[in-house]
C-alpha cells in the first residue's frame, strides 16, 4: 500500500474534527491504533508528492465500531488535494485497476479486540453475495465462532460458538420444521468423502398435512418473475424396511412472515427412493409472482398422511435464480455485470487471511478445490 493510499484510507476509518492531519499508520500494531489523540501540521510532504488534507483530529479508536459508539464530534468527511512534484496530474498504470475480493472478519460486539471467525462469512461477499446460491448452510460443513483471549490462558480461546460442542462445526442453521417433523444432523449415512455431514428427516407416525422443512436462504430470498433451478440428494433410511414411497416431492417459494406460498413445482417420483445411494432431484421452477418483500424461504415437503413414520436423509440442497451469463453454479446477475462495467485488469483472490486458516491442518488447499 502507497502512502497516499494509507493516508486517504485513514482518513475515511477515522473520526474527524477541527484539529490536526493524521499520523502515519503504526504497522507494529494490527488495529491501528497509534496512541493517544495526536495534533500536528496539516501538511505533509515528501519527494513526490503533496498531500494538503482538511485539517482534523484522529483520536484513539482501533476501530470503526468504537468511534461510532463515542461522543466525539465527527465531520462528514475530509478533502484531499493531491499534486505531483511537476503539478500535473500523474498517469496510473492501466494494470492496476481491479478487483480485490475479501470477506472481511467482523468485531464480537461484547469485545473489540476479540475476533468472530465463521465458515460462512458475515459480510458474505461470497456465499450470500457475488455467488448466487440462495440456500444458506446447503451441505452442513461448518458454522461460527468467537475466537479471543480468556484471563490466565495463553494463547487464543473460543469464546462463542454456533455450535456449543464442536467449534466450527456443522449446525442446522437457516433450516425449519415444516409440520410434525423432526431435524437433526447425521453423519453415519454422508453423501460423500467431502460432504460427510447430512441433515436426518424424520417424519411422525401421526403427522398430517405438510412434512418437511424450509431453509430462510441468506436473510431471505428475493422471489421475482424468472425460472429458479432447484435440486437435492436425498436417501431413504434402510433400517425401516415397511417404509412407503413417495408419490411426489414439493418444492416452493413462501413467504416467512404470512406463509403464503408463492409458486409450486411437484416433482414426480418414479421409482423407489434408494437406501444404497443418494438420488439427485433437480428441477425448474417458473416463477411469475414479485414478492413484496425478501423474508421468503425455499421449502421441500412431503403429503404427511402418505409418509408417516418415515425418515429420509438430504444433502446439497440448493436453489438458483437466472446467473450472470446463464451459467452453471453461476454468480449474480447484477453485481457480476457490475464488476465487468468496471471493466478490472485483475482479481485478487482469496483475499486476507483465508488462505492460511486457524491451523495447518485447514489451512486452504486450493488445489483440492478447483476443476
Amino acid at each position: 500500500m502507497d502512502r497516499l493510499t494509507l493516508v486517504a484510507a485513514l482518513a475515511a476509518l477515522t473520526p474527524l474534527s477541527a484539529g490536526a492531519i493524521a499520523p502515519p499508520l503504526d504497522r507494529r500494531d494490527p488495529t491501528g491504533y497509534t496512541g493517544p489523540t495526536t495534533s500536528g501540521p496539516t501538511q505533509t510532504t515528501d519527494p513526490l508528492s503533496t498531500i494538503v488534507a482538511t485539517p482534523f483530529t484522529v483520536q484513539a479508536y482501533p476501530n470503526t465500531e468504537l468511534w461510532q459508539n463515542s461522543t466525539t464530534p465527527k465531520s462528514e468527511s475530509v478533502a484531499l488535494n493531491i499534486l505531483s512534484r511537476t503539478g500535473q496530474k500523474n498517469d496510473t498504470a492501466p494494470l492496476l485497476y481491479g478487483w480485490m475480493f475479501e470477506d472481511i472478519d467482523v468485531r464480537s460486539p461484547k469485545n473489540p479486540f476479540t475476533q468472530r471467525i465463521r465458515t460462512h462469512n458475515p459480510q458474505h461477499s461470497g456465499d450470500g453475495g457475488i455467488y448466487a446460491e440462495l440456500i444458506q448452510n446447503r451441505a452442513f460443513q461448518g458454522s461460527g465462532a468467537v475466537l479471543g483471549n480468556l484471563p490466565g490462558i495463553p494463547g487464543t480461546s473460543v469464546l462463542e460458538s454456533e455450535n456449543p460442542t464442536i467449534p466450527f462445526g456443522p449446525t442446522l442453521g437457516a433450516y425449519r420444521a415444516i409440520g410434525d417433523v423432526r431435524l437433526s444432523l447425521d453423519i453415519i449415512h454422508p453423501l460423500s468423502d467431502a460432504l460427510r455431514t447430512v441433515m436426518q428427516v424424520d417424519i411422525r407416525e401421526n403427522a398430517t398435512g405438510e412434512a418437511g422443512f424450509l431453509n430462510e436462504g441468506w436473510y431471505g430470498m428475493d422471489v421475482s418473475p424468472q425460472q429458479y433451478n432447484a435440486s437435492f440428494y436425498i436417501l431413504a433410511d434402510m433400517r425401516n424396511v415397511n417404509q412407503p414411497q413417495p408419490k411426489s416431492i414439493d418444492v416452493s417459494l413462501r413467504s416467512n412472515l404470512t406463509g403464503e406460498v408463492w409458486t409450486t413445482v411437484s416433482i414426480p417420483v418414479t421409482q423407489n427412493i434408494s437406501t444404497f445411494s443418494y438420488t439427485q432431484f433437480s428441477t425448474i421452477i417458473n416463477n411469475n409472482v414479485t414478492a413484496p418483500n425478501a423474508n421468503n424461504s425455499f421449502a421441500i415437503t412431503f403429503d404427511a398422511a402418505q409418509m408417516q413414520g418415515t425418515t429420509f436423509y438430504f444433502d446439497l440442497i440448493s436453489l438458483f435464480p437466472e446467473t450472470y451469463k446463464n451459467r452453471t453454479n453461476g454468480l449474480r446477475k447484477d453485481l457480476a455485470q457490475n464488476f465487468k462495467d468496471l471493466n478490472p485488469k485483475f482479481l485478487r483472490f482469496p483475499g486476507g487471511n483465508n488462505i492460511e486458516g486457524l491451523s495447518p491442518s485447514t489451512r486452504w488447499k486450493w488445489f483440492e478445490t478447483i476443476g
